[in-house]
């Protein structure tokens, strides 16, 4: 795992400078057990509704122990343990380490969560294809270039920094996304400047507006076959449900079929610019503008709708589709949970608030405005993401130095 070593980086086993710690606990029966996430997003406590047996031997573990999970070391699941996880337990499928006084435990952090370094482990797991385990004395054997102390902590400092960044930015997203929630609801519920109201079944609405099936106000409502097309290594593209998500088209995992299938799928209706995709299950009501740029047909399980223009634009459908009173609607048919499924009658007849089109528009901007601000900032994490795995690249093997305070050694 070594490679050659910068001037003042020395090869250390991982052995040298971790000890596995066996200090005996209680059982699966009492313990407060610890698990590690994957991909180096740290180590919760597992929910004590599903206690263990009381066969199953428990050790306790310390805050500033090194901690991961054979099971999942191939995913990055390592960790150190905070001061609030202090005391509580694992089995030795999830080994715990001392760490010596010449490493800095957030530096051994950020060195083994990288993927370039846990997925190196791939020779020596031990197991079938679905439980391959990397255990301690392969790990504790393997070795790395160490950095002096000083070092260590000041790459970890670097790190830090752009992480603590990052996470200011997913706050910004959250909040900015909460805000978008709550004007959504108000705005197709109420609309704008109005003050008298009726009462419909998607709730008030503005004494102007109207609430009808969806299939009222499309030129058409699109179900697919009742099976996805035969799937092939190019051709035609397949939107299936994990490709509608939040709001979005997802373009990763988006499989393909042949022309012949394509044309066979599409004989209900070829999607076009302007639909909007709707899933039926799997989960029930995930929604999406129709993509642009390809020519495609529905999986199973989706379905689309193609607004009349004259009397629908198509993001106040998709913002309507998205707000909590036509979700409760939907989901009431779906047995009440997004786990369940929805008939092609139910989203053809599915209560749409209609606003009058000048207003729709006006309601779709306003709400398209906070949709940009949430990309800025989306676009924001993700060159603090690329910048921190760049950082990681090169810090962690010495292609870029840090410069280290006079007086506080190398």
């Amino acid at each position: 795992m070594s490679s050659e070593a910068q001037e003042g980086w020395l090869p250390v086993a991982f052995g040298e400078f971790l000890s596995e710690s066996r200090v005996a606990g209680t059982d699966g029966a009492r313990a407060r057990k610890l698990s590690v996430k994957l991909y180096g997003r740290g180590v919760v406590e597992k929910d004590a509704s599903r206690p263990g047996s009381e066969a199953t031997k428990y050790y306790r573990r310390k805050t500033g122990q090194f901690i991961y999970s054979k099971l999942d070391f191939l995913n990055g699941s390592f960790a150190v343990i905070p001061d609030f996880l202090d005391g509580l337990e694992s089995t030795l499928d999830l080994p715990a380490f001392d760490v010596a006084e010449t490493v800095d435990p957030k530096w051994l952090l950020y060195y083994v969560t990288r993927p370039q370094f846990y997925e190196s482990y791939r020779d020596v797991a031990r197991g079938g294809r679905k439980a391959r385990r990397v255990n301690p004395r392969e790990f504790l054997d393997s070795t790395i270039d160490l950095p002096p102390l000083r070092e260590q902590q000041k790459i970890a400092e670097i790190l830090t920094s752009v992480d603590d960044a990052i996470q200011a930015t997913e706050a910004v997203i959250e909040q900015t996304k909460k805000v978008k929630h709550g004007v959504m609801n108000q705005l197709l519920t109420k609309g704008i400047g109005h003050t008298r109201f009726k009462q419909t079944e998607i709730g008030d609405i503005p004494e102007g507006w109207e609430v009808v099936p969806a299939e009222s106000v499309c030129e058409a409502v699109i179900d697919c076959k009742n099976r996805t097309p035969p799937i092939t290594d190019s051709g035609f593209a397949v939107v299936r449900t994990p490709n509608v998500r939040n709001g979005k088209f997802v373009k990763k995992n988006l499989t393909f079929t042949d022309e012949t299938s394509f044309v066979e799928w599409t004989k209900r209706g070829k999607p076009r610019p302007g639909d909007v995709l709707i899933t039926r299950e799997a989960p029930v009501g995930e929604v999406c503008a129709a993509p642009t740029e390809f020519e495609f047909c529905l999986g199973q399980r989706t379905m689309l709708y193609r607004p009349n223009r004259a009397r629908l634009d198509q993001t106040f459908l998709l913002y309507s589709l998205q707000s909590d009173a036509v979700r409760r609607v939907l989901l009431e048919r779906a047995g009440g949970s997004t786990v369940g499924h929805v008939r092609v009658g139910d989203i053809r007849a599915l209560p749409i608030p209609i606003a009058p089109l000048e207003e729709q528009l006006l309601i779709v901007e306003c709400l398209r405005s906070i949709d940009r601000q949430i990309t800025v900032t989306e676009c924001e994490q993700l060159s603090l993401q690329a910048l921190k795995s760049s950082l990681l690249s090169d810090l962690m093997t010495g292609r870029t130095r840090v410069r280290i305070n006079h007086g506080q050694g190398s």
